[in-house]
């Protein structure tokens, strides 16, 4: 982060950057919560065979801590986080990485907000339910 912010001309004492940091890991294990679907979802297809990956375009010990808090680790065969492999979309090596890790055909984009576009005659879903039959 020190880096980060050095480069972007906002160089901040050491002191205030511990604080920013523990501030940070903070709200990544109080501030984030599951959609009701998430759950329910990654069960049953564990119980069907299936072997859920995670693809995300973040870094990587933060995400892990709020999947561990958010419980999900146990849920997820595979976590592809572009932080950790360097890899992120619109490259397709992105979605191969963890599909093909997880012995999954496709990945299976979610976007629940609409906001970020799909290639053309790519599945997206809006609702993991929706995934179920896919």
């Amino acid at each position: 982060m020190a880096a980060m912010l050095t480069t972007l001309d906002h160089p901040v004492p050491d002191v205030e950057l511990d604080r920013m940091e523990q501030q940070r890991t903070a709200l990544a294990e109080t501030g984030r919560r599951l959609y009701p679907d998430v759950l329910p979802c990654l069960e049953t297809l564990r119980a069907e065979g299936m072997h859920p990956a995670l693809l995300s375009k973040t870094d990587g010990w933060l995400q892990r801590r709020r999947l561990q808090v958010l419980g999900l680790v146990k849920l997820l065969d595979v976590i592809a986080l572009s932080g950790e492999t360097g890899v992120a979309s619109p490259d397709p090596a992105a979605n191969t990485q963890g599909t093909l890790a997880a012995g999954n055909p496709r990945a299976l984009p979610i976007d629940r907000t609409g906001r970020h576009p799909v290639p053309a005659g790519e599945p997206c879903i809006a609702d993991l339910c929706d995934g179920l039959t896919s």
